[in-house]
């Protein structure tokens, strides 16, 4: 006797390979989504999206975490899935400029040669598109020439209490941000600060110039900390504090750690 085969088991097989497909396509939009949107950003240099109201404010810091976390992940990729050495990891990009002109080269590191250990897609295709958060920066620009233009981001590396071992622990930080934007982003990490434009590291207990993430260029060598003295940040991953020597203003920057050592 001849036997048919049925056909439900074909039916649920198609349904669960359309049903994968939905969730690939899905996956797909949010990325291309994001990368849209960050080129838009990049493109207009966020002009137009002053700050005047706390839902802008909220919604601009929303993209700073966004962003922050991109670019850890982009990290953790390379060190945790491609066996990128962390002493190799170059976040050289010509978005970052200093005030005086030309890019901010601590972000470049010589021991990295090609586009497998570079972080953004200006140097690797597979990077972060670079974001600049004018709206959140200060309307006066810094007094050094050595740190990064308001809105500016640069890589650093600092021992930060609580988070890691005491080895210092890679950091990236948006220079020159508005005080109430500080607060505000503080807010949001569970932290409470009071800051003004006359915050320094010294004036919330912390060493002055030493508490202030050092650059990298592949070496972890740095006897800098922060988050001893000024013992709230002890702990967090994602904050704003003085992020410049106290002779320089303005001062504050939102640091996230995008390596914990």
């Amino acid at each position: 006797m001849k036997m048919t085969r049925p056909h439900t088991s074909q039916s649920a097989t198609e349904k669960g390979s359309a049903f994968v497909f939905i969730l690939i396509g899905i996956a797909l939009f949010a990325a291309l989504s994001y990368t849209v949107t960050q080129s838009m950003r990049i493109t207009s240099d966020n002009e137009g999206l002053a700050l005047g109201t706390r839902e802008k404010a909220n919604a601009l810091i929303a993209d700073v975490m966004q962003y922050m976390e991109v670019v850890k992940m982009r990290v953790f990729t390379l060190t945790a899935t491609e066996n990128v050495p962390e002493a190799m990891l170059d976040f050289r990009t010509d978005f970052y400029e200093l005030p005086a002109g030309g890019v901010v080269t601590e972000n470049s590191n010589s021991a990295c040669s090609d586009a497998n250990c570079r972080i953004f897609s200006d140097y690797s295709p597979n990077g972060v598109v670079p974001m600049i958060f004018k709206d959140l920066a200060a309307t006066t620009q810094q007094t050094s020439a050595l740190y990064p233009l308001n809105g500016h981001g640069r890589v650093g590396t600092i021992d930060i209490k609580g988070v890691g071992s005491t080895a210092p622990d890679l950091v990236f930080v948006i220079y020159g941000v508005k005080p109430q934007v500080c607060n505000l982003y503080n807010q949001k990490q569970g932290i409470t600060t009071n800051y003004d434009a006359t915050t320094t590291a010294t004036s919330i207990g912390e060493s002055g110039a030493n508490s202030t993430p050092d650059t990298f260029a592949g070496t972890f060598t740095t006897t800098r900390s922060f988050g001893y003295s000024a013992t709230q940040f002890a702990g967090k991953k994602s904050f704003c504090a003085p992020a410049a020597s106290d002779a320089i203003t303005p001062r504050l920057g939102i640091w996230h750690v995008v390596k914990a050592r």
